[in-house]
């Protein structure tokens, strides 16, 4: 019978009796075809590992000795060697082994002499290993194994990746438990043996990260039998400049760079296809974009870092490197919504370590606060908080972390909590532009915690230092002038004085403080022409009007009410619309200033009421219901 007839046979037999349930069926049809004479031996042995799989699935571990015992005592041949192997199978069990397990597993693989026997313990031992999480067994058999195998055969590529599993999973068990020598001698055995670049990378991390070698040695001490022209040593010789490059400037970090970019250029036909020569290319062009800001540079490191995703797509490790990479990588160019999307993938992996956890828990905090997502923006940023308080390696980014926080407490309306964060924040600092920013920030949430006079102390502080053209300067975004940095700052001071002025009652101190604003926004009007500047200066003369009311400069009101229709109605020439929002908050005050608090106005209002009434109503628009319900009571009161 042609062994495609057995196996198709076969295979119908297994769906049908288990389906059924007849165990012993599907034993005794597994036991004949391995004890077939006309069949090879590795196919018999593949039906005879089958029978063994029937006699102990789904039972007890005491009950499938027993069953395993008493099928031994029958069999004979690859049954019988196959009965010996699904016995100590059975055995393994999660965590440590129990004593001789180990010795019968290793004594059972090194007496067979055939290949595929071999092979069946591997396979058999791995599969059950890696089902209990019992990595002795895989560690114990990985290099065994690769020792047996030919080079240059398929065979050969899949115990490598069993030795690189095994000795490397060791390894990174090793390091988290501090025992950092031992792990990277782990790390050195699988890049002797397989030349795994993710090896190579983290022996040499360990070596610099414990200094026992200089690392200008290092190079030469971790590949001196490729060669100076091979492929990984020319990526080794890229990895370690691209760790110094955080320590270089100017034409030294251009020259690293280019050198960096060279050697993997010269060995790229062979490391393409790899995923670590991938995220190395890419970290390199994105440590490039971060010293200078070079947007060509971060979008290679953005195609690199996906081609290196798509390669590891089976590797949860690299996985995790690349999506987190990528998150800060969007972070920094401002592609918010697009690094949410990858810290969010990122995040679905363990942290290996509190700093690397630290700075991405960081950049989703300020992803998230930039696509509005406040809550979960102030969550990750006390997250990050919290991981410095406990961890002292951490301690020198405590202002970072406390900056951070503040800022997402502040955008939620937590103003106590921002306000105790900046207090914690402010001594801290020594540099004039930070103090300068953390003490605006500190007066904002001060006002927002009903606590205006600390508001105004702040204010006092800052507000002189808006004279200073060296700290302007330095306040001043790329690409802004520093006028109009002046300007902008200046506008949100006297804003939050106004605000603090008018929580205590001072009215000639909040409209100082109006005018003063206005006078800002008149001046960025006038340089930009912006529509937003002209509405701002439309809703300050607006509340200018209000306060001179609430003052009982009766005179004053009128002044500024006309001068803030006046310019309503200019933007709203200007802007064509049929219905401006603000022109119609400015035409309610005013009705109200007219009707209700006796303000003189030089103006129709009851016309203007009645033209602004008729455009909402052609709109057909809810939104402006309420404005239109206002207008017919102040057309009322008018009549009077």
């Amino acid at each position: 019978i042609p062994r495609s007839i057995l196996e198709a046979f076969y295979e119908r037999a297994d769906a049908f009796y288990r389906s059924l349930d007849e165990r012993e069926a599907l034993i005794v049809l597994a036991r004949n075809f391995a004890n077939r004479e006309g069949l090879p031996e590795d196919v018999r042995l593949d039906y005879a590992r089958a029978a063994a799989r029937s006699t102990v699935r789904g039972l007890p571990q005491a009950e499938a000795l027993a069953a395993v015992d008493h099928e031994r005592s029958l069999s004979s041949g690859e049954l019988a060697f196959a009965l010996d192997l699904m016995r100590e199978v059975v055995t393994i069990k999660a965590g440590r082994p129990e004593p001789g397990v180990r010795e019968r597993m290793i004594a059972l693989y090194e007496a067979q002499d055939r290949p595929d026997r071999k092979r069946a313990i591997v396979l058999e031992a791995v599969q059950q290993a890696s089902e209990l999480g019992a990595d002795w067994v895989v560690e114990c058999l990985a290099e065994r194994y690769l020792r047996d195998v030919p080079l240059g055969t398929e065979e050969r590529r899949r115990a490598e990746r069993l030795y690189r599993r095994a000795l490397m999973g060791r390894a990174f068990r090793r390091l988290s438990k501090g025992r950092s020598e031992e792990a990277r001698l782990d790390f050195d055995a699988v890049y002797r043996e397989t030349e795994a670049l993710e090896a190579l990378v983290e022996s040499i991390s360990l070596r610099i990260a414990n200094k026992t070698t200089a690392i200008e040695n290092i190079e030469s001490e971790v590949s001196p039998r490729s060669g100076e022209q091979s492929a990984t040593a020319r990526f080794a010789h890229a990895y370690l400049l691209l760790r110094k490059l955080p320590s270089l400037q100017g034409e030294a970090h251009a020259r690293a760079v280019e050198e960096a970019r060279v050697s993997l250029r010269d060995a790229w036909p062979e490391l393409k296809s790899k995923a670590p020569a991938r995220v190395l290319s890419a970290a390199i062009q994105h440590e490039k974009f971060l010293r200078d800001n070079d947007f060509a540079a971060a979008e290679t490191a953005n195609a690199q870092y996906i081609v290196a995703l798509q390669i590891a797509q089976n590797d949860p490790r690299f996985q995790a490197t690349i999506t987190g990479a990528l998150g800060m990588l969007h972070t920094r160019v401002g592609n918010y919504r697009i690094a949410l999307d990858y810290l969010e993938q990122r995040e679905r992996f363990p942290f290996g370590d509190d700093l690397n956890g630290f700075a991405l828990k960081l950049a989703a905090a300020r992803a998230r606060l930039h696509v509005g997502q406040d809550e979960g923006s102030t969550k990750a940023a006390e997250e990050a908080l919290a991981m410095v308080e406990r961890t002292p390696g951490l301690a020198r980014f405590r202002v970072l972390a406390l900056d951070r926080a503040a800022l997402g407490n502040l955008a939620c309306g937590r103003f106590a909590r921002a306000l105790e964060l900046y207090a914690a924040e402010l001594p801290s600092l020594d540099v004039r532009r930070d103090q300068f920013v953390v003490r605006l920030a500190h007066a904002a949430a001060a006002l927002g915690a009903n606590q205006p006079q600390v508001a105004l102390s702040d204010l006092d502080l800052i507000e002189p230092q808006l004279a200073d053209e060296a700290l302007i300067a330095q306040l001043a975004p790329p690409h802004v002038s520093e006028p109009l940095a002046r300007r902008s700052y200046g506008t949100i001071v006297s804003g939050l004085r106004a605000n603090a002025n008018l929580a205590l009652g001072k009215l000639d101190a909040v409209a100082s403080a109006l005018e003063r604003r206005r006078e800002l926004y008149q001046e960025r009007y006038e340089s930009s022409e912006r529509e937003e500047d002209a509405r701002a200066v439309s809703l300050i003369e607006a509340r200018l009007a209000a306060n001179a009311s609430a003052r009982g400069d009766k005179a004053a009101a009128a002044r500024w009410i006309v001068q803030a229709l006046a310019s309503a109605d200019a933007l709203a020439g200007r802007l064509a619309a049929p219905v401006d929002t603000d022109q119609l908050h400015v035409l309610s005050l005013a009705a109200e200033l007219e009707t209700l608090h006796d303000v003189p106005l030089p103006v129709d209002l009851s016309k203007r009421l009645r033209d602004g009434q008729a455009r909402m109503i052609a709109q057909r628009n809810s939104a402006y219901r309420s404005h239109q319900r206002w207008f017919e009571i102040y057309q009322t009161l008018l009549s009077d």
